[in-house]
């Protein structure tokens, strides 16, 4: 992940994050996810089979974190 940090403070701390699980049991619901700055449309996080890494990349203006 990165961070807009144009003024180089060092007491800048992050504790967001997400942790994702994963089964071979079959669950009730399949799949749920929920985007932050990113296309929030059908196909924005439709992550192809197979891939050992898939990378999403957005912006966030700072105006939008104050």
């Amino acid at each position: 992940m990165h961070y807009e940090n144009t003024r180089r403070h060092s007491n800048r701390l992050d504790s967001s994050g997400i942790r994702f699980y994963l089964s071979n049991e079959l669950r009730q619901h399949d799949l749920g996810y929920i985007t932050f700055g990113t296309m929030s449309n059908l196909f924005g996080l439709a992550i192809p089979p197979l891939v050992e890494r898939f990378v999403i990349d957005s912006y966030c203006p700072a105006k939008v974190t104050r």
